[in-house]
């Protein structure tokens, strides 16, 4: 946990001490209803959740694989109780993540995939961003939430911590039999609160034809928007996973919960 672990310790510590440390699998219990609501566990100490190279090559002898999560690239851990994307570098992961993470492209999703309308509340701590050979500089460089996610080609995802001092929500949308393309539906100014923990939570609604979105920072309303689409970027109205996108930064989260509910798409206001 970064009260007691900063970036570069961890660097320091090796990868080869985040082995030693246990790799199992670990997180709560099995897929559940609709309507239940999902907290995924972590355990107390330090070693792999899951990673990249278990994606890819699941029966493979030394593949760390989830109940609770998939990664799609990168690697997951979990550290004193918090989910934790690991130091940050820009190589493939081994079966363990003890030689490198990938974690500067951290993709990291739910494996229930039934949220539609929900309430997303949960504490998150950022390093600032950084860089490497493979992962030059971007604005877009931080933490985000993703939500809706049906295909690496279609998904929302929120910034929660953003390189450019920004909160932004995006629709990417599939176009024909190409690569989905990122539409903005809304940004607002949100300096980037790094190194101290932050309690965030996200309220999605849906109906017939939009998605609404209500995001709070410690209490207070950060964004407040509603997808109704564009041409060839209508909104995701389907249920999706959930998850978390890091670019260029090494993050923790604790307390994440997702809680299914019945709102329908409404804009919310400050009150």
């Amino acid at each position: 946990m970064p009260q007691h672990l900063s970036r570069r310790r961890a660097l320091g510590l090796g990868l080869g001490a985040i082995a030693a440390g246990g790799l199992v699998a670990c997180g709560g219990g099995q897929r559940s209803p609709a309507d239940t609501r999902w907290v995924p566990k972590f355990a107390a100490g330090r070693g792999l959740v899951t990673n990249e190279y278990a994606l890819r090559r699941s029966e493979a002898d030394g593949a760390v694989t989830s109940p609770d999560w998939t990664v799609t690239s990168g690697s997951l851990f979990h550290d004193g109780g918090c989910g934790w994307s690991g130091p940050i570098d820009g190589n493939s992961p081994d079966s363990g993540s003890s030689k490198a993470t990938g974690s500067a492209v951290l993709r990291a999703l739910s494996q229930r995939d039934d949220f539609a309308r929900f309430s997303m509340s949960c504490e998150l701590w950022a390093d600032e961003p950084t860089e490497t050979e493979r992962t030059p500089e971007q604005d877009y460089d931080g933490v985000h939430f993703l939500f809706g996610y049906r295909s690496p080609d279609d998904l929302y995802a929120v910034t929660l911590v953003r390189r450019s001092g920004t909160i932004v929500w995006k629709r990417k949308a599939p176009r024909g039999t190409g690569a989905g393309v990122y539409r903005t539906i809304a940004t607002a100014p949100l300096p980037a609160a790094t190194r101290t923990w932050s309690h965030f939570t996200a309220d999605v609604g849906i109906d017939n034809n939009s998605v609404s979105l209500a995001v709070r920072q410690d209490g207070e309303l950060v964004l407040g928007a509603i997808d109704i689409g564009a041409r060839q970027s209508p909104p995701q109205l389907r249920p999706g996973r959930v998850g978390w996108r890091g670019d260029n930064t090494e993050f923790w989260f604790r307390s994440l919960s997702v809680a299914p509910t019945e709102t329908a798409a409404a804009k919310p206001s400050a009150e």
